[in-house]
């Protein structure tokens, strides 16, 4: 072995684990966030930022925007929406990596013009992760109630029309059930903070 070797086994923990958590800095912190929802039958990517404060002890708020791209249904419609969150964050140590735990809640809005998804639908995700510098990941659990409607031979009348049936959310609180189809489901990302 090396004597470099040597010295970057030594002092990688020592870098790696010293103070310096941004989220130990007081004032506002942006950050922009590449994610994705996983379930039975499909991906639904989304790309957001945050805006928000730190307040020195490791605590975060703020709001979350952005883009959420829906899985294409078999009929050819695809979500595209956009959320409107708030955010609260707390990471445990002030050291380059820490812990944290994280929680958004708010509203999701259809753009989509093709009618598959419709109205607003409410959002609540926590999550757990790991800050690593400026970039952070975490994993949770999405949950997302929202309506989506799809064309039919049959309507409420039975001569034609639309059906529609509660979608990615439905299965709220209690008996969380991440669904064969929709937005809930589990959450991955990785963030960068500048």
């Amino acid at each position: 072995m090396c004597l470099s070797s040597v010295l970057v086994a030594l002092l990688l923990p020592v870098t790696l684990f010293s103070q310096n958590n941004a989220s130990y800095d007081i004032g506002y912190h942006p950050s922009v966030e590449a994610g994705v929802v996983l379930n039975s039958a499909s991906a639904v990517a989304s790309a957001m930022t945050s805006q928000g404060y730190c307040f020195g002890n490791g605590l975060y708020l703020g709001g979350v925007t952005g883009l959420v791209f829906g899985a294409v249904s078999s009929d050819g419609g695809r979500a595209q929406m956009i959320p409107v969150l708030a955010e609260v964050k707390y990471s445990f140590l002030d050291r380059k990596a820490s812990p944290f735990v994280a929680l958004r809640a708010g509203a999701m809005f259809d753009l989509s013009s093709d009618g598959f998804a419709s109205g607003a639908g409410f959002v609540l995700r926590p999550t757990i992760g790991v800050d690593i510098r400026r970039f952070s990941v975490s994993v949770g659990v999405n949950l997302q109630s929202l309506t989506f409607t799809s064309g039919g031979a049959a309507g409420v009348s039975g001569i034609g029309g639309f059906t529609s049936w509660a979608g990615s959310g439905s299965v709220f609180f209690p008996g969380f059930n991440p669904g064969t189809s929709g937005n809930s489901g589990i959450y991955a990302g990785l963030a960068y903070y500048f």
